[in-house]
């Protein structure tokens, strides 16, 4: 992979950060429109009922609260092994593929 190297560092924090991401955020939208409905955030663990607040409480709530970012760190970290384990297969596959290396010279030296 050749190119500049910001470039491949954005397509690698890319790959790295967007899918973690996306599932946190998605998570939180699919609770969001309950929760302009009824104005109540739903319980959380381990022992918050439900009460009234709005949806920027909840944002801010199910994004950066003390469960919310345990769960992002779980998250992230299991997303980080996955990719890690991918990595050593690809490389481990790849080592163990047959070179495309020219043949050395050295054997038609040795002819003269």
């Amino acid at each position: 992979m050749k190119g500049h190297p910001l470039g491949r560092f954005l397509l690698i924090a890319g790959l790295w950060l967007l899918p973690p991401l996306t599932i946190s955020l998605g998570t939180v939208a699919l609770g969001l429109p309950e929760v302009l409905q009824t104005g109540m955030c739903p319980a959380a663990p381990p022992d918050v009922a439900a009460y009234p607040c709005t949806a920027s409480d909840y944002l801010l709530r199910m994004t950066l609260g003390p469960w919310a970012l345990l769960g992002h760190i779980a998250l992230l970290g299991a997303w980080t092994f996955l990719l890690a384990c991918g990595w050593v297969l690809v490389a481990l596959v790849r080592s163990l593929r047959p070179s495309r290396a020219q043949p050395s010279r050295i054997s038609e030296v040795d002819r003269d």
